[in-house]
């Protein structure tokens, strides 16, 4: 029954906003834009870091980013980080003003290897 729910919830995340192509499990606030800025992998790890700009103010933009992420299985790390297992979600504000907030997102994820 949870994983039924679990599926209900992304199917209606999903249905409301957009996602970020190289991050597929993280949202973008309404009206965002994203830009890759690399991505790469080392022996254990897989690194992306994308630049998103949201046409809302920094403290609307983490509010999105608090509130939504955690519907996706992220916990608070403290401000600005989150954390899904081994991964790492890191949210670095870059610019902002009351109508354009400009995040730095990087995300490092463990490689299961063999």
């Amino acid at each position: 029954m949870r994983f039924v729910f679990l599926g209900l919830l992304w199917a209606s995340i999903a249905c409301a906003q957009d996602f970020i192509p190289n991050l597929p499990d993280i949202p973008l606030p309404e009206g965002a834009e994203s830009e890759s800025v690399f991505d790469f992998d080392t022996d254990d790890t897989h690194l992306t870091q994308v630049v998103v700009y949201a046409p809302s103010s920094l403290k609307e933009t983490q509010q999105f980013y608090n509130e939504t992420l955690p519907q996706l299985g992220w916990q608070s790390a403290g401000e600005n980080h989150f954390k899904r297992g081994e991964d790492t979600l890191t949210l670095e504000p870059v610019s902002a003003t009351k109508d354009l907030t400009t995040l730095r997102l990087q995300l490092k994820a463990a490689i299961n290897n063999p």
